[in-house]
């Protein structure tokens, strides 16, 4: 699948309650595009995607900042996921590397174990 995304905030500057130097304000944009591609591997329950992403800042207007990422989810199990990423940013503020590490456990009824279920 590819996916394309874009957001554009109106209006002349952040909020009152926010600023542009408050906690947070690093994560204020005048318009956000991104895109996105992912293959799923069905037999292998595995999902790995890719993606792109071009941001001015609201603090600092005529900057860009960019960030590109890679990612898989796995499922380990019935019930658990399992979600590891790496990418980069850089730009107008700072250049960076980051990792993301995650997992997902489902909670629910088995079927058959419901009361009055079929």
């Amino acid at each position: 699948r590819l996916h394309a995304n874009a957001i554009y905030t109106t209006g002349s500057s952040a909020s009152s309650s926010v600023g542009t130097a408050g906690p947070g304000a690093r994560d204020l944009a005048r318009w956000i595009t991104g895109l996105a591609l992912d293959r799923t591997f069905p037999l292998s329950s595995t999902l790995v995607g890719v993606e792109a992403t071009l941001r001015e800042p609201l603090a600092q207007p005529g900057q860009r900042e960019w960030s590109v990422g890679v990612g898989t989810r796995v499922q380990v199990g019935p019930r658990w996921l399992l979600d590891v990423g790496a990418g980069r940013r850089g730009g107008a503020s700072d250049d960076a590397w980051y990792a993301t590490l995650g997992g997902a456990y489902a909670f629910g009824w088995r079927f058959g174990l419901v009361p009055g279920g079929r």
